[in-house]
């Protein structure tokens, strides 16, 4: 009976101490605002809702960057493309003012000789003067000199011509290397 007793007064005890842990989780449980948490857990979805909303305009707009990023690699090229055969189709003509200039110079020098010459002849018609070789020889000497006139002014046309031909060639260099620069800045 008497380790009845001590079992019952054990148990007793025991019981007690499990009534005050049920006591004290109910008095927790009562000061812990739960719709507050709720409402915490809550406001954590709806962020997770929103980052993955966020997340998905980022991917898009990437895309998007990328896309236009690839346009303007195919534009470069092609700007790239249409530098370089805008300066092979100047090189011929370049090289055309340059036989010109060479020509126009090679006349030049051949009117020049043809006045020399005429001057002589004219000197020599004076020395004589008969009329009608007078008359030719005036004549030969004022049409020589229109056309070296009109030479005179096409050979001070042509440097203005080449130079404007090799600023044409140094700009096309210079479009040619910007365009290779914009390919490379795009890459």
């Amino acid at each position: 009976m008497k380790t009845v007793l001590t079992g019952l007064q054990q148990s007793q005890t025991c019981l007690t101490t499990i009534k005050n842990g049920l006591q004290n989780a109910s008095n927790q449980l009562a000061s812990a605002n739960i719709k507050e948490q709720l409402a915490q857990v809550q406001q954590l979805a709806d962020g997770s809702q929103r980052l993955a909303d966020a997340s998905g305009q980022f991917n898009t707009g990437l895309n998007q960057y990328v896309a236009g990023t690839n346009q303007y690699l195919a534009g470069t090229n092609q700007l790239a493309s249409g530098i370089g055969q805008l300066q092979v189709g100047i090189n011929p003509f370049a090289s055309g003012i340059n036989q010109v200039t060479s020509a126009s110079q090679k006349l030049n020098q051949s009117v020049t000789e043809a006045n020399q010459q005429i001057q002589q002849l004219s000197s020599l018609m004076n020395s004589h003067s008969t009329g009608s070789y007078f008359a030719m020889a005036s004549q030969l000497n004022q049409g020589t000199s229109q056309l070296a006139g009109a030479l005179t002014t096409i050979n001070q046309q042509v440097p203005t011509l080449s130079q404007g031909i090799n600023q044409l060639t140094n700009g096309s260099s210079e479009l040619t290397h910007t365009g290779n620069q914009l390919k490379t800045a795009g890459n």
